[in-house]
């Protein structure tokens, strides 16, 4: 019976390999977005799919690259943005440092930003829970009202 052995260094490096995924930095954009449904994307002149942003946290990344409440989150790395959670997921899949575009619609227009991608805080400099913010903006008729009145 034969048996392997490895040189620590070798070990260490394969341990790493199996343990540092579960460690790496969490992508972040610092935004909260919702649905779009076909009454709110007719409101919007949208013929596109994609997610309403609601909330753009302060010195965020997306804050940084120009996000805007209000806007909507067309295509992100160049690939098409449908749901919130697909886009959360996608964004804290990517390395923090990566610079990416992404294509929103505002003002009847779709714009190209430059964002790069921030890394999760954690902690006490946690960004706020997204039910916090959206808990008055469950309806899309009331936040479309309110975007409305806000560019009046």
């Amino acid at each position: 019976m034969r048996s392997w052995m490895l040189k620590g260094s070798l070990a260490a490096v394969l341990l790493m390999g199996l343990i540092a995924p579960a460690f790496a930095a969490t992508g972040w954009l610092g935004l909260i977005t919702q649905s779009i449904d076909a009454d709110l994307r007719q409101g919007l002149d949208l013929t596109r799919e994609g997610v309403l942003i609601n909330v753009v946290s302060d010195a965020s990344p997306a804050a940084k690259a120009g996000f805007k409440k209000g806007d909507v989150l067309l295509t992100l790395d160049g690939q098409p943005v449908r749901d919130p959670e697909a886009l959360r997921d996608r964004v804290r899949a990517m390395a923090p440092g990566r610079t990416v575009k992404a294509e929103v619609w505002r003002d009847a227009a779709t714009r190209t930003l430059d964002v790069t991608i921030g890394e999760l805080p954690s902690g006490a400099d946690a960004p706020p829970r997204s039910e916090e913010h959206t808990s008055e903006l469950q309806s899309p008729c009331n936040l479309v009202c309110r975007l409305l009145l806000e560019k009046k």
